[in-house]
């Protein structure tokens, strides 16, 4: 029993209400943030087609290895003919076209929807046309560029008194 206050300024009981705990499986699939749900459902009930025109950005990680620079990126649901690769100086530009899937099933529910995506990684040097490779394996894209022509190290002489 928790202690509450009455009208006339006295002490009184109330009983504690407890919900059942949740299960491991319930915790996991609640929303922290069932607002947000609503506001989608809302969104979605009113403009359906603003849902549509949300772009999809593949999460993307560049770094260097071996003198050459790598660029990963997760593209889930897209096939290898979806995604173009097109490499201009120092810049290379991933991009894609997803589209659902037709066929004869009768969809009651779908978040699925036509996506698209460009990305454009400026790169610190110019990259070697003939020393770019791509390859795609489980929705992941993995593009290694090298940089064009090696700058050998020079030392410079430095003029005047000594």
């Amino acid at each position: 029993m928790a202690k509450t206050m009455t009208k006339d300024g006295g002490q009184g009981t109330a009983p504690v209400v407890r919900t059942r705990p949740h299960s491991i499986v319930e915790t996991f699939f609640r929303s922290p943030f069932p607002e947000l749900s609503i506001a989608r459902e809302l969104m979605n009930a009113v403009a359906p087609s603003l849902s549509q025109a949300a772009s999809f950005v593949p999460n993307v990680e560049l770094y260097e290895k071996d003198g050459s620079y790598v660029i990963d990126a997760a593209l889930p649901g897209f096939k290898k003919d979806d995604i173009d690769i097109e490499i201009s100086g120092n810049e290379i530009t991933v991009s894609g076209t997803y589209e659902q899937r037709q066929d004869d099933r009768k969809t009651h529910y779908s978040e699925m929807q036509q996506s698209s995506f460009t990305r454009t990684f400026v790169l610190p040097r110019e990259i070697d046309v003939d020393k770019v490779s791509a390859s795609f394996e489980n929705g992941m894209l993995c593009i290694t560029a090298s940089p064009a022509g090696a700058v050998p190290a020079k030392k410079v002489a430095i003029k005047g008194e000594a």
